[in-house]
């Protein structure tokens, strides 16, 4: 059954209102950052069979769920700095990061320039420490590889990665948003799926995302290693990421594929790879149970 879900409210000192997701109490914060497309909502699944003894919070970030989105962004590390203050004003020193794909590059960036907030950090299905390019696309809409965009204008016209998904989340499109993330997301061997009522509100949350073409930019220019990527110099912020590191990814995910994950694992030393089998991008839906005991064990 799905859990009946209260988001709570607070105002950051930037401006921004961040809704966010509280279950639980204890010593051990558990931060889960959410990825493109989705929302805090998206980790039902954990809070459903979290243990005690945890205080597990989850932020919708700017722009996302029902998070405000007063001012756009152009670099993940707006979207870190936003985390870094919501866990000031929540009274968070520190925490177990989860990053799911978008927002593991954020945990990422908070990772490194605010080491002391990120006691253990988790990247789920994550981004990779060079970003997520998004190339022009030929008369096919297949990507031209090296051509890239120079603008978030430009990239605003994308016919394959931005246009539609545009239009879908303008309209509150929930049948064709199905679509795109059983087509992208649930891809595991076995068709795992959401219940017909989680599925719904987890498509209503989606479709809320005001930010996609800043999420885009932001991610293909996001580079925190030490050389250049497709968009961007490497900022070589990777080195400063001293915690200890779980990477979990789904053997048959097909959004982020195995080079994304491969530069991770060269750029943090620290890094533990795990892989799960009959799983896609969402680790939630797909291995929720073994996700949540690698998790429970790798924060100790």
């Amino acid at each position: 059954m799905f859990l009946n879900l209260e988001k709570k409210y607070v105002n950051l000192p930037n401006g921004e209102r961040y809704a966010y997701i509280e279950k639980g109490e204890g010593d051990k914060v558990v931060l889960l950052i959410h990825g493109n497309n989705a929302s805090s909502i998206h980790y039902e699944p954990l809070y459903r069979e979290f243990p005690e003894g945890y205080r597990v919070v989850a932020p919708d970030l700017r722009g996302f769920g029902d998070s405000s989105y007063n001012k756009s962004f152009d670099t993940i590390h707006e979207i870190a700095d936003d985390v870094a203050l919501f866990m000031k004003e929540l009274g968070i020193t520190s925490a177990y990061v989860v990053g799911w794909s978008f927002g593991g590059c954020v945990s990422q960036s908070l990772a490194a320039r605010y080491p002391a907030l990120v006691e253990k950090l988790v990247l789920l299905c994550s981004g990779s420490v060079k970003g997520f390019p998004v190339f022009k696309k030929n008369a096919m809409g297949q990507s031209k590889v090296g051509e890239l965009y120079e603008s978030k204008e430009e990239l605003a016209l994308d016919p394959i990665t931005v246009v539609p998904l545009l239009e879908i989340e303008r309209k509150n499109d929930t049948k064709n948003m199905e679509i795109i993330w059983n087509y992208t997301i649930y891809t595991s061997k076995s068709q795992k799926r959401p219940d017909e009522d989680a599925s719904e509100i987890f498509l209503l949350e989606s479709c809320k995302e005001r930010c996609l073409v800043d999420a885009d930019w932001a991610l293909m220019r996001f580079n925190i290693t030490d050389t250049t990527s497709f968009y961007a110099p490497g900022e070589d912020l990777a080195k400063d990421i001293k915690c200890p590191i779980l990477a979990v990814n789904g053997e048959d995910d097909i959004v982020v594929p195995e080079i994304m994950t491969s530069e991770n694992r060269q750029a943090l030393p620290s890094l533990k790879q795990v892989y799960y089998a009959d799983c896609g991008h969402s680790v939630m839906v797909d291995q929720p149970a073994q996700f949540l005991k690698d998790l429970i064990e790798f924060i100790g």
